[in-house]
């Protein structure tokens, strides 16, 4: 739907079986556990989970090599600059993932990412847990 000044927003509701209504306000919110300024000053080696907008990619840099994982670029609402997702080619949540975008041009997912011991850059990361291939959980 289109909000004030024309933005567009997401309002997530599920109609319960007692006739009620429930909001998933994460989604509805655009919560993000932690915001991509802070993910790219802190760097966090343990893994945080994002909603993101992700599409295939064909970037490999530093220890991400295309041998080893699929690559991914994930966007998010108002956030200009993209963040690469690599995901290990022996992960089957990885290999679904590319799979799917191979089909789609695009997927919204809720990934657990973390960086490698002292990451290089601070726009590559690695997917630990697909968990969710959609930006609500189940």
């Amino acid at each position: 739907t289109v909000g004030d000044a024309g933005r567009y927003f997401v309002m997530a509701v599920e109609r319960m079986d007692d006739e009620s209504y429930k909001i998933d306000w994460e989604t509805s919110s655009g919560y993000q556990e932690m915001s991509f300024d802070e993910l790219k000053a802190l760097k966090p080696t343990e893994p945080v989970e994002l909603r993101l907008t992700m599409v295939s990619s064909d970037f490999f840099n530093f220890s991400f090599t295309e041998d080893k994982y699929y690559a991914f670029q994930g966007t998010y609402l108002g956030v200009v600059e993209p963040i690469y997702i690599y995901g290990k080619k022996d992960d089957p949540e990885a290999q679904a993932l590319y799979s799917t975008l191979q089909i789609l041009p695009s997927k919204g997912v809720i990934v657990k990412v973390r960086y490698p011991e002292n990451a290089p850059a601070n726009d590559q990361l690695e997917m630990v847990d697909l968990v969710s291939q959609s930006w609500f959980k189940k």
